[in-house]
């Protein structure tokens, strides 16, 4: 269970930092308030 939990945390690192990125543009450009 730990195994799965280190293989899967830098995918989820990296698809948390991506959202955020998405976030940022999208708050950046106006489509979100």
């Amino acid at each position: 269970f730990a195994a799965v939990i280190l293989a899967a945390a830098p995918t989820m690192i990296l698809y948390f930092f991506l959202t955020n990125k998405l976030l940022d543009g999208a708050k950046q450009g106006g489509y979100l308030a």
